[in-house]
């Protein structure tokens, strides 16, 4: 007699456990609220069906990212519900519609709607791949005096640039220069000055890291400057830029060991970002004491960290940080009425942002998030407020959006993983890893813009450089030879 596998029974047991405490949690809290825990628990026992009934996890395919961070749909539903939406920040500038319950419920449905089509256009699209292989051996033709003479030039531009930007905007105090990173983007844009150079920078230590993997060995130097070139980015004010840039090194490096031994130990690397997870909370406080300082307010940082503890709910879920589900209830409610459909305006943003503004056309590069905010919640204090992928399909293409559009996405995560596993080569891989945490991870969040061709470009041109130079010397080199020969 066959033997039933373990994960199953293991998942079966997790569906039993899970339907009994909604059971039971349905006994004790509002009797309209039992559908909205029903589908909470539905998406919960799916995302675990995956990671369950999966032969072996991956960490950085780009459907086990996306589905961990998933998981932040259940944590937010569940906080909405048990505070009967009290510390929501969009609840309390806005009417609250009568059919609120019947909105929530429509939006988990999409939500888990969105997850599921997810799933099915990756695996569709999806193939099984042979053995991971990040080749470097082959980019051995290109010289380390070229690499030295590119990312030395490079660096140097970002430094300089971050130098520039220090002493202007805050007489050489680089702890100054920081505390005002909030107010940082209007003095840019009155000042006419610019951080472009940083890209260099990045772009830099891309390579050097491709030099130093190439040896098989790192260094403390290339160490201490990833610590520079992360503060470089943490000081344009964008936290989930800085935490991208910074753990795309680590998924590198994981691919790299993937192929140098048979087993890895994933626990390692869920520690890396367990702790830029931590980084990341510090430098929300660090943006919480700018904005108060812009204000005038007196604060430090301890004040803020007992204020963040004691409010965590409303920082993380409230304030929106992860999916914002009131949101889409939002869309479903009045986007059609008070904005109308886009039909896939919004998706054209990754493709426009890489343009200047004089240059860019009007209405090329939609964003969704500041069409939201400017719309509805103007009151609200901060930046844009993120869709999430699924409101912003339904945006975009009505009640077929969360499942057309969500299919789509889940289809271009298989291709861009088949293309990095399929090619192996470092450049696609640097690529690949932004990609992974800068768009796919958020994406349940987020919306499409986060798929910059900046990611694409800056390695994209220097590695057409770098084939350029190493040409020129090998030319040089063959000249050089026949003239002495």
């Amino acid at each position: 007699m066959r033997r039933l596998n373990p994960h199953f029974i293991i998942y079966l047991g997790l569906i039993s456990l899970t339907f009994l405490l909604v059971f039971s949690s349905s006994l004790f809290i509002n009797t309209n609220f039992r559908l909205s825990l029903i589908l909470i628990s539905l998406l919960f026992v799916i995302i675990s069906g995956f990671f369950i009934l999966k032969k072996s996890i991956e960490i950085f395919d780009p459907m086990v990212i996306f589905s961990a961070y998933y998981y932040t749909v259940v944590l937010s539903g569940i906080f909405l519900i048990s505070t009967n939406f009290k510390y929501s920040d969009v609840f309390k500038n806005t009417s609250i519609s009568p059919q609120m319950l019947s909105l929530l419920n429509f939006s988990l449905f999409y939500l888990l709607v969105g997850y599921l089509f997810t799933l099915l256009g990756y695996f569709c699209v999806y193939r099984k791949k042979t053995k991971i292989r990040i080749i470097l051996e082959r980019e051995s033709q290109i010289p380390d005096f070229i690499l030295n003479v590119v990312i030395t030039t490079f660096l140097l531009i970002g430094l300089l640039n971050f130098a520039y930007m220090v002493f202007v905007f805050a007489g050489g105090k680089i702890f100054l220069y920081m505390k005002n990173v909030v107010i940082l983007k209007y003095e840019l844009a009155d000042s006419g000055a610019t951080t472009l150079g940083y890209l260099l920078a990045y772009t830099a230590m891309y390579l050097w890291f491709f030099k130093l993997l190439r040896r098989q060995k790192l260094s403390l130097i290339f160490l201490m400057f990833l610590v520079i070139t992360g503060l470089m980015k943490a000081s344009t004010g964008r936290i989930t830029q800085t935490l991208v840039y910074l753990c795309s090194f680590i998924v590198i490096y994981y691919y790299f060991d993937i192929a140098k031994n048979e087993k890895v130990k994933n626990i390692r690397y869920v520690f890396s970002f367990l702790i830029f997870i931590m980084l990341g909370i510090g430098m929300y406080l660090l943006r919480i004491f700018s904005a108060l300082s812009a204000n005038k307010l007196e604060a430090n940082i301890k004040d803020i960290f007992t204020i963040f503890s004691n409010n965590f709910g409303f920082f993380v879920i409230g304030k929106g940080n992860v999916p914002n589900i009131p949101i889409v209830m939002k869309i479903i409610e009045r986007w059609a009425d008070d904005v109308g459909f886009l039909y896939g305006q919004s998706l054209l943003k990754p493709f426009f942002t890489v343009l200047p503004s004089s240059i860019r056309p009007e209405t090329a590069g939609y964003s969704l998030g500041l069409t939201i905010r400017q719309t509805w919640y103007s009151g609200i204090q901060g930046g844009e407020l993120p869709p999430t992928g699924v409101g912003e399909m339904y945006a975009n293409f009505g009640i077929l959006g969360p499942f057309v559009g969500m299919f789509l996405f889940g289809a271009f995560c298989a291709w861009l993983y088949n293309l990095m596993l399929k090619t192996g080569s470092y450049w696609v891989l640097a690529i690949y890893s932004q990609i992974l945490l800068g768009f796919i991870m958020i994406y349940t969040k987020g919306e499409l813009s986060n798929l910059s061709l900046w990611y694409v470009l800056p390695i994209a041109f220097t590695v057409v450089l770098i084939k350029f130079l190493t040409y020129v010397s090998r030319v040089h080199k063959k000249i050089y030879q026949r003239q002495i020969g």
